[in-house]
């Protein structure tokens, strides 16, 4: 009799059980199909023509994975130019401004220095008395040769000659270095000033001096930077330099300036800078001569193109972002009076200029483009 009861009691469970799972089955398909009902949007062909609807297919896009860093525009160190002077000396005849283009070769300023007249003076000796020298030497090898004079007279005449000689050259090379032609130059056109010369044609950046004061040889005069070859010296943390390899593409914005500009990376440094914790990166700048207004020190925001992918891509109208969520409108089916579009729930996973790549999205679906936001509310 107890065993009678209990297999009723656990029968009346299982059907009190049943029955529940099935209304719950119930309610559940019952959901999906109103979710589904409530996704669906009619449009009439009235509607289309009048919103200037229309709709597209995806297509192959090129996605780019970028690093997002800044720097300067700076220009190669052989394109700047410190002009300082070997010697001493007062400076005199300078015209210069700061900004202002300076030729290769133009005469900055002069420098004063008795000093200068004293090398012109002992370079002019020692010429005359080298040639005197060459002589007697050349007649004491030939005596000493032919056993009429000693030795000792021959060799003396030789040392003389190698020590004026020496000193002969030394005293030419210091006067090439600071600009005055030995080849000219004779005891009536000694020079009381020397001529300082732009190395490089460029831009008067800086100037340190002005007429009357004493420069130096450690001093530096003034500046010239040559503009002509400005690049980017950008700025890369070091947990994203592996992905950064020469040739890639870099794409420029000068802040505060309405120029944009591209390139590409020419070299990568390969030492990290210290407190910094970023990798020097040097990029060119494609055609600098259509870019007015950029200067060396001009603050630059680059994006590095660092991977490419071709993936289905939809225009960004497509997608209409509701309550946190992004929704694109499918076609379903044609009507009698339209069509029938499903309010599809996406997820965005790229974008690049004007396109994105959402996932789940299939080649030939049919997705409005123009007027989503409307259907879509």
């Amino acid at each position: 009799m107890k065993n009678a009861l209990k297999q009723l009691f656990i029968f009346s469970i299982g059907l009190i059980s049943a029955c529940t799972n099935n209304s719950t089955n119930e309610k559940r398909t019952v959901t999906e199909q109103e979710d589904e009902i409530t996704n669906e949007i009619e449009v009439t062909q009235a509607q289309y023509e009048a919103g200037k609807m229309n709709m597209i297919t995806p297509k192959l896009v090129s996605f780019y994975e970028h690093i997002k860093t800044t720097g300067i525009v700076d220009v190669p160190p052989q394109y700047k130019a410190s002009i300082s002077t070997f010697y001493a000396g007062y400076v005199s005849n300078l015209k210069l401004l700061e900004g202002q283009y300076v030729r290769k070769g133009t005469v900055l300023f002069l420098l004063q220095n008795p000093e200068f007249i004293e090398m012109q003076q002992a370079y002019l000796e020692a010429k005359e008395q080298l040639a005197y020298l060459q002589n007697n030497y050349e007649r004491q090898e030939q005596l000493a040769n032919e056993n009429i004079a000693s030795k000792k007279n021959f060799l003396k005449a030789k040392s003389e000659f190698g020590v004026t000689n020496t000193r002969y050259k030394a005293l030419q090379k210091k006067l090439m270095l600071i600009g005055i032609n030995t080849s000219t130059l004779s005891s009536s056109n000694l020079r009381t000033n020397i001529e300082i010369l732009a190395p490089i044609a460029g831009y008067i950046t800086e100037i340190e001096i002005s007429p009357g004061k004493i420069l130096n040889p450690n001093d530096v005069a003034l500046k010239i930077v040559n503009t002509e070859h400005l690049h980017a010296e950008i700025m890369v943390f070091e947990q994203d330099i592996t992905k950064v390899k020469e040739g890639q593409r870099i794409d420029y914005t000068f802040v505060g300036h309405a120029n944009r500009a591209s390139g590409n990376v020419h070299l990568v440094s390969h030492v990290v800078s210290e407190g910094k914790s970023v990798v020097n990166v040097h990029g060119h700048i494609d055609r600098m001569k259509e870019l007015e207004g950029l200067y060396p020190g001009m603050f630059v925001e680059a994006k590095i193109t660092t991977k490419t992918q071709q993936l289905l891509g939809i225009p960004e109208t497509c997608v209409v972002d509701l309550n946190g969520k992004s929704y694109i409108l499918v076609k379903q089916k044609n009507t009698k009076k339209g069509y029938i579009l499903r309010k599809r729930e996406v997820v965005i996973a790229k974008k690049t200029d004007g396109f994105l790549y959402v996932e789940g999205v299939k080649a030939e679906d049919l997705i409005l483009q123009n007027g989503v936001y409307d259907l879509a509310m």
